[in-house]
Parts: structure tokens; C-alpha cells; sequence
């Protein structure tokens, strides 16, 4: 699958998260190894779905002296500047984590927005 990026603006209250896709492709190491760390308890995640996808922020990633390392190996800034993105999804594991993502950036529901929704969806 091709990616390309798109520029991103660091805001200084915003940290961006990353699935583990973003994060190989970015640079961060292998998407397995970055798992293995989270299983460990390594490397904090939130996981997004029941398939097993997970949010890295690029905070913790940086954290990783061993994962800054490896990026400088490859020419690559500790601090990337822009977010790999897939062209087009090849599969549903990449729709999911593309799914996992815009869903990350929409805010939190209330109790209470939550009871009315469904009650919004369950009527008529």
C-alpha cells in the first residue's frame, strides 16, 4: 500500500496519536515490535477497537530513547512534522485503524448525551 503525508501544525496542547501503522510507517519501529512494548506495559496505548487496535501518542513514542535512535538512523527527525496517511485503504485492518482514528478526534460523550442518543436511536 502507498502512503503519503500530510503536514501537520503542532499546537502544544495537542499530542498527536498515532495507530500502529502510522507510527511504523512514520518510523517508530515495526508495528509487532511496537505491540510487543505495549504488552509489556513498555509503551502506553489506548486500545480503540476489539481487533486489537491501538492509539500511540508521538509524546510516549519520544519517550523511547531506543525508538529515537532508530529514527535517527534512518535520517528521520526525532520529532516528526507530518502524518503518514494511507492512500487508500488495502484492507479492512486499515479501515478499521483509519476508523479508529477520526473516531479518536471527535470529543467524549456525556452520560447523559449518551442515554439520549440512544434513545434517539432505539424510537422510530
Amino acid at each position: 500500500m502507498s502512503a503519503t503525508s500530510v503536514a501537520i501544525t503542532p499546537t502544544g496542547a495537542d499530542d498527536l496519536s498515532l495507530t500502529l501503522h502510522e507510527a511504523s510507517v512514520a518510523g517508530w519501529g515495526h508495528a509487532q515490535t511496537l505491540r510487543r512494548r505495549i504488552k509489556a506495559g513498555k509503551l502506553p496505548a489506548e486500545r480503540v477497537d476489539d481487533r486489537g487496535t491501538f492509539i500511540v501518542r508521538q509524546s510516549d513514542l519520544m519517550r523511547q530513547p531506543d525508538l529515537v535512535r532508530l529514527r535517527k538512523s534512518k535520517g528521520l527527525p526525532a520529532l516528526p512534522t507530518e502524518r503518514p496517511v494511507a492512500a487508500v485503504p488495502a484492507d479492512l485492518d486499515d479501515l478499521a485503524a483509519l476508523a479508529a482514528r477520526i473516531v479518536s478526534t471527535w470529543p467524549r460523550l456525556s452520560a447523559e448525551r449518551k442515554s439520549e442518543l440512544g434513545r434517539l436511536l432505539a424510537s422510530p
